[in-house]
């Protein structure tokens, strides 16, 4: 099965010219990193054969996540900063750090295994599936040791309920936040189509912390239980809280400092390519690129793409030097050209909606400033006037 070059490119790019053009009228959730994930992937190997489906036919696991927004929400009240769990393709845009059990993802700014890197005095997600089961000893111990330390640090593990048995988790350390029995939504975030389905099994989430996790970053207990609750309804997820984590929250005295500032967007982005990042500035990348293990042509052609003109990017205009990364490939000139046409096409349709929005909002004002909507005068172009 060939990859479709056509539905990658309009995902992306929808993404890409939100973020770059501010337009509030598209959903909130856009974000420009995400561009970065399908073009990455794309330039890496333009038919991706292995994407579909619950396994990947190259060996790596498929990578199984959480709704976009039920991770916003853990984020915003239990400061998470680390994705713990996920890969290059698959991980969420609204974490800075991220781990991927696939050394080769290291290239693209993963950190490396959950298991093997130092993440003490940090918060992390872990979502863990049954295709995680073989790491589950090494999740378990890693786990422990972080809780062990005496920097504030914390793990939220979203896990099915029956997996969760096998764990030996510190039991002075665990706090069962939430239990949802049916109808716990999934996602297959490597997918361009983001395929969600619902959980055939119960699942748990799980706060394993330690005490100076919960002095440093406290938690807004009476929020979160109400948000969690609002989303489960919204959802159609039989999720109930325990009472004992009730009863254990509503005993302590709140804490009213705010936790940890955590930076929602990494200053510099991670991953190869990024002529398509108006945020970043052209510079000489080939030494940096052959230290991550890529060959010495291809490092000095993608430093090239690199310092191509962002703004001609916006428009369609792409480095030639694509065409040479897809000439060994069947259709690489087919996968260039529509690249190239749906930038220039979705750029004039986001141009055309924000004059739109720009007009619209411009009546809004002067209703506000002045009571009422001036007339404009009607005037006739000079060429139209000469005609007549």
């Amino acid at each position: 099965m060939r990859y479709n070059f056509r539905q990658v490119y309009r995902v992306g790019l929808e993404l890409w010219w939100a973020e770059t053009l501010a337009v509030t009228a598209l959903p909130a959730s856009c974000h420009f990193v995400g561009v970065g994930r399908e073009v990455e992937g794309v330039l890496r190997n333009p038919y991706l054969p292995c994407l579909k489906g619950v396994n990947h036919s190259c060996g790596q696991k498929s990578i199984i996540g959480i709704q976009n927004e039920l991770i916003g929400m853990f984020c915003q009240y239990l400061a998470l900063t680390v994705e713990a769990n996920t890969s290059s393709l698959g991980r969420s845009i609204l974490f800075n750090e991220w781990c991927s059990p696939n050394e080769s993802d290291m290239a693209f700014g993963s950190l490396g295994a959950f298991w093997n890197v130092d993440l003490t005095g940090k918060n992390c997600l872990l979502v863990c599936t049954r295709n995680d089961s073989v790491d589950l000893k090494n999740i378990n111990e890693k786990i422990q040791l972080l809780v062990d330390s005496k920097q504030p640090t914390r793990v939220l593990l979203v896990i099915p309920s029956e997996l969760l048995q096998e764990m030996a988790l510190p039991p002075r350390k665990i706090l069962s936040i939430a239990e949802i029995s049916t109808n716990f939504p999934l996602t297959r975030p490597e997918e361009v189509e983001g395929t969600s389905f619902n959980a055939s099994e119960a699942y748990s989430v799980i706060l394993v912390i330690n005490q100076e996790s919960m002095l440093i970053d406290p938690i807004q207990w009476e929020g979160f239980k109400k948000a969690l609750l609002t989303w489960a309804e919204n959802n159609g997820s039989d999720l109930s809280i325990p009472e004992l984590t009730d009863n254990l929250f509503n005993e302590r005295i709140p804490l009213h400092h705010s936790p940890r500032a955590r930076q929602m967007i990494p200053s510099s982005p991670s991953g190869v390519y990024h002529f398509f990042d108006p945020r970043t500035k052209p510079k000489f990348e080939t030494n940096y690129l052959i230290s991550c293990g890529i060959p010495i042509e291809e490092a000095k052609l993608i430093n090239k793409i690199n310092s191509h003109d962002r703004n001609l990017s916006m428009i369609g205009i792409l480095p030639n030097q694509i065409r040479k990364l897809f000439q060994d490939r069947d259709q690489g000139e087919k996968a260039f050209e529509e690249l190239s046409r749906e930038l220039f096409w979705k750029g004039y349709n986001i141009w055309n909606k924000e004059n739109v929005l720009r007009q619209s909002f411009g009546k809004k004002l002067r209703l506000l400033n002045g009571g009422y909507i001036t007339e404009r005068r009607k005037t006739r172009s000079p060429i139209k006037s000469r005609r007549k």
